[in-house]
């Protein structure tokens, strides 16, 4: 089995680059906009391939609206609380990363997208997504020191590094759908079994989203049924009902069986006494 064991973020809401060891069960505390929703909502990013019909990003503390991926990686904070204002980044190179270990063979596993964005774009880009078996996955994949300081590392040099270190292994998925069935099947124990991809997705972006719940009808429409459905409440009653009637059918028609069935014995009975009667008197 895999399990997370590692969370890389470069440039990511207030993180500059951020490395979060994952051991065992975890809590993510700290005061408001702190981060702890940025961290999995990053998680949530990751694993649906940066869909975003797929994820749905929660609204920091004090933020009345959803959040964006761009918001992100700009570091731009919409927090009427905060009593010093924090100025966005220019322009942002992305990585989000997230470090799996095989629990017999402790063999790693690394996933992840790269975004840019820019304060002068209205939208942020994907440059790419990544699965590269046996990668450790560290800050250092992503930043380097420099003398004038840190210095995130491009795209297109970290995906020319590991295609030379993992020749046979790297894959650069290009396709949200796609990478998220490659992300699926290598940490799947079972490789020839296919995962439920949309299902996974789904229910990962209903347990992640703080969310209340006030009316089970809405939850059910939000959560449950796929978003194309539509809930007719009075075609699930008749459905119900269809339901009841025919388990009561089955349950008499078992009864009648039973009995019928005691009665063939009795009968049997009845003509082998018979018949031992006549060959006996």
């Amino acid at each position: 089995m895999k399990k997370l064991n590692k969370v890389v973020l470069i440039q990511w809401y207030l993180f500059s680059a951020l490395e979060i060891p994952v051991r065992g069960n975890m809590a993510l505390i700290g005061p408001n906009a702190s981060g702890k929703s940025s961290i999995l909502d990053a998680i949530q990013v990751v694993l649906a391939g940066a869909n975003k019909n797929r994820i749905t990003l929660n609204p920091g503390a004090g933020e009345k609206s959803h959040r964006s991926i761009r918001e992100y990686c700009l570091g731009i904070v919409d927090d009427p609380n905060l009593a010093v204002g924090i100025r966005p980044r220019d322009q942002a190179t992305t990585y989000l990363a997230l470090g799996f270990i095989d629990e017999i063979t402790g063999e790693e596993t690394c996933v992840g997208i790269s975004f840019t964005a820019s304060l002068s774009e209205s939208e942020e880009y994907i440059t790419g997504r990544f699965i590269v078996p046996g990668l450790a996955v560290g800050i250092s994949d992503f930043v380097r020191e420099t003398s004038e300081g840190r210095q995130t590392i491009p795209w297109a040099e970290v995906k020319s590094n590991w295609s030379r270190r993992f020749p046979e292994k790297v894959s650069f998925p290009t396709q949200a759908g796609r990478f998220t069935k490659e992300l699926f099947a290598e940490l799947s124990e079972d490789k020839g079994y296919p995962n439920d991809d949309e299902g996974i997705l789904k229910n990962l972006r209903n347990a992640i989203v703080f969310k209340p719940i006030t009316d089970t009808t809405e939850f059910v429409r939000t959560f449950i049924l796929e978003q194309d459905e539509t809930l007719r409440l009075g075609e699930l009653r008749n459905a119900l009902k269809n339901y009841r009637d025919m388990s009561k059918k089955s349950e008499e028609v078992a009864k009648r069986i039973e009995d019928l069935t005691k009665i063939e014995v009795i009968c049997e009975n009845v003509a082998k006494a018979a018949k031992a009667h006549v060959l006996y008197s």
